[in-house]
């Protein structure tokens, strides 16, 4: 989901700031992500 929309938004120079800004929030989720994998185990 998260894929498509960055696909979408690098089409357009104009959304380089949301770019950067979707990027930081996928990393920060992804490692949230692996944080809840680390105490499930």
């Amino acid at each position: 989901m998260i894929g498509v929309h960055l696909n979408q938004v690098a089409i357009n120079p104009d959304n380089l700031h949301d770019l950067r800004f979707i990027a930081r929030v996928g990393l920060e989720l992804h490692a949230n992500l692996q944080v809840l994998d680390t105490f499930e185990q």
